[in-house]
C-alpha cells in the first residue's frame, strides 16, 4: 500500500505574501500548472490511488481537482475540515510584514518555529472565526480553533490520520493526500518517527512536492520515495 503526500499549488495569497491559514483563496495559474504537473509525474511514474483526502481549503481542493481531472476524475474524495492548515489567530489573512510589524519580528518568528507558541486568539466575533463560514456549519463550536500552535496542529491532523485515513490503508487502499505545506510536513515527521529502515533527511523531504511512503498491512512504513519533473530519488 502507498500513503502518497502531494503540496497544493501556489495560491492568490501565497503570491501576495499574506498568512493565509483558514482565511483561503484560489490557486493562482503558476498554482494550477504546478498540480496539473504533478499529476503528469504521478501518471508517468505509474502511481496509482483509490482515494483521495483533502481540507476544506479552497487551494487544496483546487489542487485536488487539477490533480485528479484528467486522469482519474472518478476517484471518491475525502474532504475534511481536520486536514486544514494551522489557523494563524488575529493574523489570519494579513500580509506577513504587516503581522510583523505589529508583533514584532522576532516574536513573530517563534511563533513560527517554537512548537508550543500559538498566536494572539482571534475574537469570538470577527469575522474571521470559522462558525461565520459557511462550510463548517454543523461542525461543533468548541472543535473550530481562533489560534493554533503547532502542536496543536500537530494533534489535530494526526488523530485524524490514526483515526480515519490510516484505516483506509489497512484495508489496502492506496491514499493521496493533497494538503498544504504543514499538514504534509506533520505526516512526514510521524512516518518518519514510526519508520523501521534508515531515517531520511526530513528537512529535504518537507520540500518535495510529491513523497510516497510504501506502507505494509499495518500502515509501517516500509519505504519512502520522491518525485520531481526531473528525476525519480530513491531513499
Amino acid at each position: 500500500m502507498r500513503l502518497i503526500l502531494v503540496k497544493s499549488g501556489e495560491s492568490l495569497l501565497d503570491r501576495q505574501k499574506k498568512i493565509a491559514g483558514w482565511c483561503d483563496s484560489e490557486l493562482t495559474i503558476s498554482g494550477v500548472e504546478e498540480v496539473r504537473k504533478y499529476a503528469e509525474i504521478l501518471n508517468s511514474s505509474g502511481v496509482n490511488y483509490d482515494i483521495v483526502f483533502t481540507s476544506y481549503l479552497r487551494s487544496d481542493l483546487e489542487s485536488a481537482f487539477y490533480i485528479q481531472e484528467k486522469y482519474c476524475p472518478w476517484i471518491p474524495q475525502i474532504k475534511a475540515w481536520q486536514l486544514n492548515d494551522r489557523h494563524f489567530g488575529i493574523f489570519e489573512g494579513l500580509a506577513r510584514s504587516e503581522a510583523e510589524r505589529k508583533y514584532g519580528k522576532a516574536r513573530f518568528k517563534e511563533l513560527e518555529e517554537n512548537t508550543a507558541s500559538a498566536p494572539p486568539v482571534l475574537p469570538e466575533y470577527d469575522f474571521r472565526n470559522p462558525v461565520f463560514d459557511m462550510r463548517y456549519f454543523g461542525v461543533s463550536k468548541k472543535c473550530l480553533p481562533l489560534s493554533e500552535s503547532l502542536e496543536n496542529l500537530s494533534d489535530r491532523i494526526l488523530a485524524y490520520y490514526k483515526s480515519i485515513i490510516s484505516s483506509y490503508i489497512r484495508n489496502g487502499s492506496n491514499v493521496l493526500l493533497v494538503l498544504h505545506k504543514k499538514p504534509i510536513a506533520t505526516i512526514i515527521s510521524y512516518m518518519e518517527s514510526i519508520s523501521a529502515r534508515k531515517k531520511s533527511d526530513v528537512e529535504t523531504l518537507f520540500n518535495e512536492p510529491v513523497v510516497i511512503y510504501e506502507l505494509n498491512k499495518n500502515a509501517d512504513v516500509k519505504g519512502c520515495m520522491t518525485l520531481s519533473a526531473s528525476d525519480i530519488v530513491y531513499t
